[in-house]
């Protein structure tokens, strides 16, 4: 969390587009994630946090709805949690896989039991895509694990995309134009879309 705040000040000079791409790049190490319970509560708070920040970049609400943030706001970027989910598939294979017979027996042991972090995450990644980790690739479950978690736009609000990315591009040019007034204008619609 703290990383993410530090990058967002550090290119608060850039577009917003950039500062989504500076996360992408800086703050996706996610060090010691392959060990955290993906279900705990301070996980969840730090997929949360992922969210919350790529809306900050564009200072938009942090109540701006979930398809908003998918399709405009991301740039294309996985959220923090399939991204993490991608990551641990690919480290479980490398458990079951290594050379030393202890690591590899004690993981095999480990993932059929669901009270363990390791068994629980499995089943937890399994929940969410439909994919088992122990027979599909990595590959596969990261493409279904990204398929899954895309919030799908109610008929109703479909304008809303379009019209998002519409008022961001106009903010950004009453900001560089030096329009307060007009700025603060775009700002309020782009309040008032996000959320309501």
């Amino acid at each position: 969390i703290d990383q993410n705040v530090e990058v967002r000040q550090s290119f608060s000079f850039a577009s917003p587009a950039e500062v989504v791409r500076a996360l992408q790049v800086y703050c996706t190490s996610f060090y010691g994630s392959m060990l955290w319970d993906l279900q705990s509560d301070k996980a969840q708070q730090f997929f949360n946090s992922w969210t919350t920040g790529i809306k900050l970049a564009w200072n938009c609400p942090r109540a701006t709805r979930t398809y908003l943030v998918q399709q405009v706001l991301s740039c294309g970027s996985t959220s923090a949690k399939t991204e993490i989910m991608a990551r641990y598939c690919k480290f479980f294979r490398g458990l079951r896989t290594s050379p030393s017979r202890e690591v590899a027996c004690l993981a095999n042991f480990l993932a059929r039991d669901i009270r363990s972090c390791i068994g629980g995450n499995i089943k937890l990644i399994k929940d969410n895509c439909g994919k088992d980790p122990w027979v599909d690739s990595p590959a596969t479950i990261r493409a279904a694990l990204k398929e899954a978690e895309v919030v799908n736009v109610p008929d109703v609000d479909k304008w809303r995309v379009g019209y998002l990315g519409v008022l961001l591009e106009q903010r950004m040019q009453w900001h560089y134009m030096g329009e307060e007034d007009e700025e603060e204008k775009v700002q309020n619609l782009i309040n008032s879309l996000c959320v309501n």
